[in-house]
């Protein structure tokens, strides 16, 4: 199992216990963090890789 898919568990298993915001913090953590790995990426190839990032959708809690 990749670390995106066990972002994406950890992050429904975050959004089913009602911590919306601890969801959203990991998304943004781990977007961080992807970005500076392609930083890194382009700075050493010089050729940007290809890489998809799919998150599920955060559900509105009223």
């Amino acid at each position: 199992m990749n670390s995106s898919s066990l972002l994406k568990m950890q992050i429904m298993r975050l959004q089913e216990a009602g911590k919306v915001e601890e969801a959203m913090a990991a998304m943004r953590n781990y977007l961080e963090l992807e970005r500076d790995a392609h930083s890194a990426s382009v700075i050493d190839n010089q050729e940007p890789q290809g890489n998809v990032v799919c998150f599920p959708r955060v559900r509105a809690i009223s």
